[in-house]
Formats: structure tokens, sequence, C-alpha cells
């Protein structure tokens, strides 16, 4: 159900645990795969962030963190033998600008004033 997925943990050391930190397994890649022990462990971790879109046409189940993870597993970016040890949910109701026909006339008034407060757009 994404359309966008970031190896998070490149961006900072802080977007994931520390290696040293010992955190238990609380699932598999594979849904199934029951957790045997669930002791805390050591890393190495990285995280990766999913970016799932949502309007009228396309509305997002309550099973999308579920989903997500099944197209982790389709797309190879997980394996089945992955340990997930975190899980961090987030809906932005508002998180992403939607280009749309009154776009440029917003962006006439909009771009002079925020250029005047040394604010400078980066293209979105």
């Amino acid at each position: 159900p994404f359309y966008r997925c970031t190896v998070f943990s490149l961006y900072a050391e802080k977007n994931c645990p520390e290696t040293g930190r010992e955190l238990p397994t609380q699932r598999y890649g594979k849904k199934d795969k029951k957790v045997e022990d669930g002791a805390a462990k050591p890393g190495p971790y990285w995280s990766l962030m999913f970016e799932v879109a949502e309007s009228k046409h396309k509305p997002v189940s309550d099973d999308v963190v579920e989903e997500t993870i099944q197209g982790a597993l389709n797309t190879k970016m997980i394996s089945e033998e992955d340990e997930i040890v975190s899980v961090y949910y987030r809906r932005l109701y508002r998180g992403y600008p939607t280009p749309n026909l009154e776009r440029e006339a917003a962006l006439e008034k909009a771009l002079p004033f925020l250029r005047s407060k040394d604010v400078w757009s980066r293209g979105r």
C-alpha cells in the first residue's frame, strides 16, 4: 500500500536504536513465525519509513501496518527472517501538499511573501 520507502536509519544514527541497546523481537517479517525467545538482544538495527497515500478514491484499511509489512516482504525490502523490534505508526491528515488547479494562483501570493521573510521554496 506504500508509494515510497526510505531507509530512515541512513539519514541519522538517532533514527534507530543504538547498536548496543537490547530490545526484544516483537515479530518476524513472516507474520506467523513464532518468536521463541522473547529475550532482549543487542543490534545492530536499521529502520525503514514507509509512506502511504490516502484519498476518498483510495482509502487505507485499518490493517495498513500489516499490509505494509507484507508489501515490504513482497518487494524484498525485508525477509521473512528479519526481526522487527519496533513499529511506529502515525497518520497525518495533511502530510503532503497535493498539486491542484489553484496551485499557481496560490504560489503567486505565497512565494513573494516567503521570499520577503528570507524563506526560499525548494520546489515542492
